[in-house]
């Protein structure tokens, strides 16, 4: 047995896998629908784990620290995470979906993807912890984009997970942090001088790189990118907080001036369908809400994603309302719980 048969035996025989965790001490651990279960290495692979940091890792060697990558092995790809810890090594695999799903297969909103597709400027953030599928939905709604407006999009990511399609109207290239740049802050910088219409930022996770891309935003690009954060409310705290050490003041009119959407997505286990979906917060920007961003008022912006539903806003409550009307959700599911599984 190679490594790439247990990844096809996994991968075939376990439903809703998510996570493949190996370890060279000799177990390794599958999750699928947020439950892990631990099975026994095969005894011919516990001497070939060499072999298969080479494999994942080509490029970079694994030591001390986390190391982050992407591959596609056993026709699949994955998203890697290797970590050094007390019994040696491990590398976690997140399992991606072979081709980037529709925004129809994710079950994504027609008016938000037509909206999506509508913006040529600003600021746009798909927030959620970790896991919780944002850059599928990125990918998804990016995807569609491309097929339609004749674009040029620049994406800085860390690693590449999803590798889009050439045979679009778009023009596309993908920047990986640590190969093609030293950092989202630089790539973004560079991408500035490279014609963007559309920059997509794997991550906003510090003051830099913030900063960039409020600026970019301001400049006239379309930038996307994740923060993390539960809901669209908090996810405007973050930012801001992220530039702390700037004029709060100018943070959040800059924010308010160039924030066009926010999408919070959680994942939902169902147990009748037995697999997971998305439930979301989506605030398109208004007056009330720039409003309430630029006074520091973030916790007023829950209320106006119910009040606004008419305007295309959705709130947590509305969103479950929707997912247990298409028979996503069971019917007894209850919107008072917000747990990310």
């Amino acid at each position: 047995m190679t490594w790439e048969d247990l990844i096809t035996d996994i991968v075939d025989t376990i439903p809703s896998v998510s996570d493949i965790i190996l370890s060279e001490q000799g177990d390794y651990c599958v999750l699928a629908n947020g439950s892990a279960n631990k099975l026994e290495l095969p005894e011919c692979l516990r001497s070939q784990w060499k072999a298969l940091m080479d494999r994942l890792f080509p490029e970079r060697e694994v030591q001390g620290y986390t190391v982050e990558g992407a591959v596609t092995l056993a026709g699949h790809r994955f998203r890697l995470s290797a970590l050094k810890h007390r019994n040696g090594q491990s590398v976690v695999m997140r399992l991606l979906p072979a081709a980037i799903p529709t925004p129809e297969t994710i079950h994504f909103y027609p008016s938000v993807v037509d909206h999506f597709k509508s913006l040529d400027h600003g600021l746009i953030l798909l927030v959620g912890p970790t896991g919780s599928g944002k850059s599928t939905t990125i990918a998804s709604l990016l995807q569609e984009r491309m097929r339609v407006a004749p674009e040029n999009v620049i994406t800085i990511e860390d690693p590449i997970e999803y590798l889009y399609p050439s045979d679009t109207r778009s023009n596309i290239f993908q920047r990986e942090v640590g190969r093609d740049c030293a950092s989202f802050g630089d790539g973004l910088r560079d991408a500035l001088r490279q014609a963007p219409h559309v920059i997509m930022l794997g991550e906003i996770r510090d003051e830099e790189t913030a900063l960039t891309a409020l600026k970019a935003s301001e400049s006239g690009h379309l930038v996307v990118s994740t923060v993390h954060a539960h809901s669209v409310d908090q996810a405007c705290l973050r930012f801001v907080k992220l530039l702390a050490n700037h004029h709060v003041d100018n943070v959040c009119d800059a924010l308010a001036g160039t924030l066009q959407m926010a999408i919070a997505q959680t994942l939902i286990y169902n147990p009748e369908l037995k697999r997971r979906v998305s439930v979301h917060e989506v605030a398109l920007m208004t007056s009330a809400i720039a409003t309430h961003i630029r006074n520091k008022k973030f916790e007023r912006i829950p209320n106006e994603l119910v009040v606004g539903s008419k305007r295309g806003q959705f709130s947590w409550e509305r969103s479950v309302e929707q997912r247990v009307a298409s028979g996503l959700l069971p019917q007894d599911f209850d919107a008072a719980t917000r747990l990310a599984v």
